[in-house]
């Protein structure tokens, strides 16, 4: 049978007490009523060696736990509950860790909460640290402003700022960085997609002209591949010094998954190259750090890129346009030239002749090429009303003479304003070709 020492407070005595004081219990105890502790300092230490160093002062503390806050001097209204919990605090003030050994070496780290079993364990300056989860924050010594939830989140850090890590063993990149669950993670979603800040009015040195498009996205290599965790956590422990990854069948699902992207050396090769500061690479802090993409970026050289094969295709829309119009133009004079050339004068008969007609022709041009004048040898029948025709190889007519008599005859024409090119010298007769010959006029050889 159990001895029970039985206390009963009902109130508290005129003079309250001012000193530490032990209370020593043998048996079960029970405590029925309130019981009031008040030392000069307004802390309350329970524990062996809880609060051992503190000097008596108003300092408003709580220490809960064998060995908690022994080392404490100066630091003010901290509570910390656990074994070992801030056992090296010395002034650090506001800090709540509760759990064994949470903040162990903490000394002078300020306004940090530590929740969990050796949770900022290794903290020694770092202040405004939010850690939740066993082992979390477990590394970190001077960051501050950090902040994990989970078992071993955040356990990587000696001197990150402004980081955050939720979930197992989830490991930021550096300061200024989240992340979202460990290497084994297969699937991260939600209802909608991710939101980035744009308002235009909190942005300055804002450029159209120096975002490649096609420069960029042609020199870039799509690739397919699975994770190599082996790999990565032998980097991991290299380091860090700390596990990232957990053998077991997350890390096995996620090594048979196929995943397409880029690989981040070469993205940041490409940008290199043409002098791209692309904000889609998520560079590491550190030599030998973790590279990352930032997939949601490439879609601005993409819309880029497709501006400008839409310019291109307007170009190329303009110029088959242009050329379709030339194409037309040419069809016209070569079916000019056919008509000139299927009638043949030699083979002509009058209507109701009644002997062989006079063939009409252009005998000879002279000189041919030229670049001044041009001498015709013609036959014409003086029956019938003829006329000569200058033509250039568009169709325009750029000489036209009546021959008043029939017979051998020659006609001399001015040429010397006439562009280089080809020329067709027609002969007609009652409104019908009779001949044609052409003719080269060259101002370069002269």
């Amino acid at each position: 049978m159990k001895n029970l020492f039985l206390v009963t407070l009902l109130c508290l005595t005129a003079s309250p007490i001012f000193s530490q004081f032990k209370l020593d219990v043998t048996g079960d105890s029970r405590i029925r009523g309130k019981l009031e502790l008040e030392s000069e300092g307004g802390s309350v230490f329970i524990g062996k060696n809880a609060g051992n160093a503190d000097n008596g002062n108003p300092h408003f503390n709580v220490f809960i736990g064998s060995q908690s806050g022994v080392l404490n001097n100066s630091g003010e209204q901290n509570i910390l509950i656990g074994y070992g919990t801030g056992l090296s605090n010395l002034d650090g003030s506001y800090n709540t860790f509760i759990g064994s050994t949470a903040g162990t070496t903490n000394q002078s780290g300020s306004q940090n909460a530590f929740y969990g079993y050796s949770s900022g364990l290794s903290n020694l300056s770092g202040s405004s640290n939010t850690y939740i989860g066993v082992n979390s924050g477990a590394l970190n010594a001077t960051g501050s402003w950090n902040t994990a939830l989970g078992y071993n989140a955040n356990s990587n850090s000696l001197d990150y700022e402004n980081s955050t890590a939720i979930g197992y063993n989830a490991s930021p990149s550096g300061s200024n960085a989240i992340r979202l669950g460990n290497a084994s993670i297969t699937s991260i979603s939600g209802h909608v997609a991710f939101t980035s800040d744009s308002d235009k009015r909190f942005k300055k040195n804002v450029q159209t002209n120096t975002v490649p498009g096609l420069a960029f996205i042609n020199k870039l290599q799509p690739v397919t591949y699975s994770w190599d965790l082996s790999a990565y956590e032998k980097w991991g422990n290299t380091f860090y010094g700390v596990a990232l990854t957990s053998e077991g069948k997350f890390t096995k699902e996620v090594e048979k998954m196929v995943f397409s992207g880029f690989l981040a050396q070469d993205v940041e090769r490409v940008a290199e190259e043409i002098g791209y500061n692309f904000s889609g690479i998520d560079k590491p802090s550190k030599e030998e750090g973790l590279y990352g993409l930032r997939y949601a970026t490439f879609v601005v050289p993409l819309v880029k890129a497709v501006q400008e094969l839409q310019d291109l295709l307007e170009t190329q829309d303009a110029n088959m346009e242009s050329q379709a119009k030339e194409l037309q133009q040419l069809r016209h004079e070569i079916n000019a030239l056919k008509d000139l050339l299927s009638v043949s004068t030699r083979n002509n008969q009058q209507e109701n002749a009644p002997a062989k007609e006079l063939i009409s022709q252009i005998f000879n041009i002279s000189p041919n090429p030229s670049s001044n004048r041009i001498a015709l040898n013609l036959l014409t029948d003086q029956r019938k009303q003829a006329v000569v025709i200058v033509l250039n190889a568009e169709g325009k007519q750029m000489f036209f003479q009546k021959i008043a008599i029939g017979g051998n005859q020659t006609l001399d024409i001015d040429v010397s304003k006439y562009p280089s090119g080809m020329y067709t010298i027609v002969l007609m007769e009652d409104g019908k070709i009779a001949d044609s010959e052409r003719v080269i006029i060259s101002k370069d050889n002269y």
